[in-house]
């Protein structure tokens, strides 16, 4: 597959210089699809990779094309690990896509050795309405307090998001999440011209934007698992951010 985000495997090693993790860290690759990242850090950077991913159909093409790389089936959400137990961990293009972004945060937080880094790089908003950003973040709010129901787990995904707008990230409203749980912002960038790129060149090659996705698709899978915003829409940003556990 490759790498599939904006940037490339260039933004990745732009947050590993900036984190200088020594030789034989561990670092957690959240949301590792077949593992093209993960083994790209162990080859390059001399560091223990290990990535989780919630589709079995990537995780198996992923143990076939990296035979050794410590592939497993998890949900960010939920994470299957001891604290403390890594130095990193990437989140590329994975926590919109979350239906519990505080939770997969605060399991981050708690996998991170203290002085740890988390990676993360994903959409946002470019200056978005305040109005329609207080709407949607009422609507969560509203939507977490109506009492539990059966079926409510299988529609997790559906649940609307206190710091997205469409799909992307309302800057404003995940910095607060960031510090609400405690971490230190090392390092911000926009990456909105990456994204651009990015987004002209599959749709150059592949005719359309959904055809190029078809083409890295497990059978079966929903667009909806890898990118729920339009990559047209001109509000449309992408951001790298390295944080940091206190010591």
């Amino acid at each position: 597959m490759g790498c599939i985000s904006p940037g490339g495997f260039a933004l990745i090693g732009e947050a590993m210089e900036r984190c200088a993790f020594p030789a034989g860290a561990r670092i957690l690759e959240m949301g590792c699809g077949e593992g093209d990242t993960s083994a790209l850090l162990e080859k390059t950077y001399g560091v223990k990779a290990t990535g989780i991913d919630s589709s079995e159909a990537l995780l198996r093409r992923g143990r076939e094309r990296h035979p050794g790389l410590d592939l497993r089936r998890g949900e960010m959400e939920m994470l299957d690990f001891s604290s403390f137990e890594f130095d990193g961990v990437i989140m590329e293009c994975v926590l919109s896509l979350s239906p519990l972004q505080l939770e997969a945060l605060h399991e981050a937080w708690c996998v991170l050795k203290r002085g740890g880094k988390l990676i993360l790089a994903d959409l946002c908003r470019i200056n978005p309405d305040p109005a329609a950003v207080a709407r949607a973040r009422e609507t969560a709010k509203e939507a977490r307090r109506r009492p539990h129901a059966e079926g409510d787990c299988e529609r997790a995904g559906d649940a609307p998001s206190e710091y997205c707008l469409a799909g992307a990230f309302v800057m404003e409203s995940l910095r607060e999440a960031f510090e609400e749980i405690g971490f230190e912002t090392l390092f911000w960038s926009d990456k909105t011209d990456l994204l651009r790129a990015f987004a002209a060149e599959k749709i150059f090659a592949y005719g359309s934007w959904e055809a190029f996705w078809q083409t890295v698709l497990p059978p079966g899978a929903e667009m909806g698992r890898f990118c729920r915003a339009d990559v047209r829409a001109k509000d449309l940003g992408y951001f790298l951010t390295v944080l940091k556990k206190p010591e």
